[in-house]
């Protein structure tokens, strides 16, 4: 296996991951952003330690969480946490 066939495998299981961690979070049509911040924070751990990237780990949440994304509290700087 090259090196992009396990990126993308990798991006594909966080991508599967945060989808079910966000659905998780969608109780009655109502998004707790709250709970689904700290599945973001244990994933993060995970993937950062099998070499994801912290801008293709945003890329998947914005992806995954994308109505709900400005209630996201990413567990790294992003640029729009610098510039605000």
């Amino acid at each position: 296996m090259d090196n992009v066939d396990l990126e993308e495998k990798l991006y594909d299981q966080y991508r599967e991951e945060l989808k079910m961690a966000y659905d998780s979070c969608l109780h009655t049509g109502t998004f707790f952003a709250g709970e689904f911040n700290g599945h973001v924070n244990t994933i993060w751990t995970y993937a950062k330690d099998d070499g994801i990237s912290e801008a293709v780990f945003q890329d998947i949440i914005d992806e995954v969480a994308n109505q709900h994304v400005d209630s996201v509290i990413y567990p790294f700087p992003t640029l729009m946490n610098i510039a605000a």
